[in-house]
């Protein structure tokens, strides 16, 4: 016969967060994301998520100069060694 497992003795998966966002965090970016989805069916969620969490976690200054920035520009050199210009 087999043997009968308690299932609150199976581990949970728990969700990665590296930014170590509280609950009210997560449960608002959840919301957040969720509406964008809708709002633009075309972007992957991953991309959505991403961008959440720069807003949350830069200051708004740091977010300005990203968006200054001049996109890097990869040009493959002898060899096939890759340079990159731009900031």
């Amino acid at each position: 016969m087999s043997e009968i497992t308690n299932l609150d003795e199976i581990p949970r998966h728990t969700p990665s967060n590296p930014y170590n966002f509280t609950e009210e965090q997560i449960a608002r970016r959840n919301r957040e994301v969720k509406a964008a989805i809708k709002d633009f069916p075309n972007i992957p969620q991953f991309y959505i998520e991403h961008a959440w969490s720069l807003i949350e976690t830069k200051k708004q200054e740091e977010l300005d100069e990203m968006l200054k920035a001049k996109p890097k520009e990869r040009i493959i050199g002898k060899g096939g060694m890759t340079i990159e210009e731009g900031n």
